[in-house]
């Protein structure tokens, strides 16, 4: 009997819904929720995948889902949906950032000559999310760079990270920040070659499954009423 997992991906402007299933993975993606993404938009696409697949979801073995960082109101509404889903049926939820999932998503399908992702979610305001994602070429892994954790920064600041860089590296940008903020890719003041063309902006659900996997396999899971939303801004009250 295979192991089923259905993510969710909600902390973007747009929606997506994974579930691996006989070690095939189906998806369905909703694009540009931002402001009318609501609860049952998510289930929609939800039941969508498991009619496809002929699953119910008591079938379904563990969700993941993404905490952030990422829309306020939209990391809740997939917390509350996941809540919603598991009560007592499902007890294995995996959390996964926000930028962890677009670094998967942007390195997927690429080859090896990357070394790592740097991601970049617009916070409005300004500001920037920020995550260094460096690549285990034995393991086929990304993890946060050393010694770095995810942040806010501002475009300035960003560019002074990537200044620190090692070139010996080849970096692959991902976010929608790359284009808001085209100095990012382009300022003098840093040396490593950014292509800022055929960015991956958006953080997909199928890209969560093999982070989940992984993470169940070390036991790393939470119950439902333990899941914590990441808003990386001290000025936002996090709720459970």
């Amino acid at each position: 009997m295979s192991f089923k997992i259905l993510a969710l991906s909600t902390a973007t402007e747009s929606c997506s819904v994974a579930l691996l299933n006989n070690d095939k993975i189906y998806t369905r993606i909703q694009m540009n929720t931002a402001k009318k993404q609501n609860s049952n938009c998510i289930i929609i696409l939800i039941n969508e995948v498991l009619k496809i697949t002929n699953c119910k979801l008591i079938d379904v073995d563990a969700i993941a889902v993404s905490i952030g960082p990422g829309n306020f109101t939209s990391i809740r509404i997939g917390i509350s949906v996941v809540q919603g889903l598991a009560l007592d049926r499902i007890t294995k939820i995996v959390c996964i950032s926000t930028l962890q999932i677009l670094a998967y998503s942007a390195l997927r399908n690429k080859n090896n000559i990357y070394g790592g992702v740097l991601t970049a979610i617009n916070a409005r305001i300004g500001e920037i999310y920020w995550g260094e994602y460096q690549l285990d070429q034995v393991n086929n892994l990304l993890s946060l760079k050393e010694d770095t954790a995810e942040r806010v920064l501002s475009p300035n600041d960003a560019i002074e990270r990537i200044k620190l860089l090692k070139n010996k590296i080849k970096w692959l940008p991902a976010g929608n920040s790359w284009n808001t903020y085209p100095c990012l890719c382009y300022d003098e003041g840093h040396n490593l070659s950014l292509n800022g063309s055929s960015i991956v902006e958006i953080p997909l659900a199928e890209d969560m499954i093999p982070i989940a996997k992984i993470a169940l396999q070390k036991g790393d899971f939470v119950k439902p009423e333990n899941i914590q939303a990441v808003y990386l801004r001290n000025n936002i009250v996090h709720k459970k």
